[in-house]
């Protein structure tokens, strides 16, 4: 067998289950938030998106994830790419450039109805 190939093998019981782990986190946020679009993510991970070295640090971690595994590394960069779309998606809704004003209209679209009916008004 190739030596390339014997290095991409677990080395130990604890590697094997964390590869495991990762794979099925990976899978089940892939599954339940990233396959659907434009799907609202926490406020903080909206925020975040505004700042470079946030983007940096996503793309080193999919780094290391592929070079751990390649596994984790393709479903890692999957959940990046779907996340980084519907960031951007998000930043381009309004052409003005007003970034936090677009992200108050995301989390509150569809909320006038709810305001309404609990008697607020804006």
């Amino acid at each position: 067998m190739k030596q390339w190939l014997i290095d991409l093998e677990p080395v130990n019981i604890a590697d094997s289950t964390l590869r495991l782990g990762t794979i099925f986190a990976l899978s089940i946020w892939l599954f339940f938030h990233g396959m659907i679009y434009q799907e609202p993510y926490g406020l903080k991970l909206v925020e975040l998106n505004m700042y470079p070295w946030w983007n940096i640090l996503l793309v080193a971690l999919v780094a290391a994830g592929a070079i751990w595994c390649p596994r984790v590394g393709i479903l890692a960069a999957l959940a990046v790419f779907l996340y980084l779309s519907d960031m951007d998606i998000l930043g381009q809704s309004a052409q003005d450039g007003d970034f936090m004003r677009n992200v108050e209209e995301y989390f509150v679209s569809g909320a006038g109805a709810v305001a309404g009916a609990s008697g607020k008004s804006n």
